[in-house]
């Protein structure tokens, strides 16, 4: 399965974000913990946490890799995690490709840190009335990661296109040398609702419109590559739901994969991704 990749855009001026939702805020020193993100769950799991409302992650080692699992709970990580040099961190979870169109927005304004990070879920409409299980992610100096259990906002999802956004932001202060640094972190995780799909068609297009090839797959057995006809110019995919048409996308030569979404018993969907590998 492809990996979609991070976005980094690095700004070295201030950059002014207007955003709604709740404000978090933390001082002190890097003991404390710091916002990374979220991991969303389809209900409360707040019954597992400890004294302090809080649920640590199991963090394994493998080399420069560090990666973490919350065991036990199902849901979708949504995060940026602090690492040292050459090294990488990680939240492990078998629904890594749900969150879509991710972004971290890095930016230095002198003694001022600046980390904005947003992307997009797709949760069915047969979920109809949607309630956010965010659960905000944070970090501690030492690498520690945890969670604080918390109920975001609802609505009304079984209208297709439909979109609810949470959003968090935090501050720390760290004093360095007497000198104190501020880091300000955006997350920010648009919620969008999508009507599900047993099945889809894919049908190779020539430049004059004609069909060269048409193929089903069923939602969640699509192949890991495509290799297009001969004189194919564009792609056409299909999704049907019990019959009937539940959405149409086109692909063109500029486009290296192709997106299937699979429903999971959280009402999320998780993404699989096709490369495209054009003639």
């Amino acid at each position: 399965m492809m990996k979609q990749n991070f976005y980094f855009l690095m700004i070295l001026t201030t950059i002014l974000c207007t955003i709604s939702g709740c404000q978090l805020a933390a001082t002190g020193s890097s003991g404390e913990g710091e916002l990374v993100g979220y991991y969303i769950t389809a209900t409360s799991i707040s019954d597992r946490a400890d004294e302090n409302g809080k649920i640590y992650a199991e963090a394994a080692e493998n080399g420069k890799e560090t990666t973490y699992t919350f065991p036990g709970i199902d849901g979708v990580p949504f995060c940026n995690l602090s690492a040292g040099n050459g090294t990488i961190a990680s939240v492990s979870s078998p629904h890594d490709t749900a969150v879509q169109e991710k972004h971290i927005i890095w930016s230095l304004d002198g003694k001022k840190e600046n980390v904005n990070l947003e992307g997009t879920i797709y949760i069915s409409t047969e979920i109809g009335y949607y309630t956010c299980h965010k659960n905000p992610m944070y970090q501690d100096g030492k690498g520690a990661l945890y969670l604080v259990p918390a109920e975001g906002p609802s609505a009304q999802m079984d209208r297709e296109g439909t979109v609810l956004t949470i959003t968090d932001s935090a501050t720390t202060t760290e004093t360095q040398s007497g000198k104190a640094f501020e880091k300000v972190v955006h997350v920010q995780l648009h919620i969008v609702a999508k009507a599900p799909s047993d099945h889809v068609v894919w049908s190779q297009m020539s430049a004059d419109n004609r069909q060269l090839s048409r193929v089903e797959y069923s939602a969640d057995q699509v192949p890991e590559t495509l290799t297009p006809d001969a004189g194919t110019d564009f792609l056409i995919v299909e999704a049907y739901q019990q019959g009937q048409l539940a959405g149409r996308t086109l692909y063109q030569r500029a486009d290296s994969t192709i997106s299937t979404f699979q429903l999971q018993p959280g009402g999320w969907f998780d993404a699989l991704y096709t490369g495209i590998l054009w003639k």
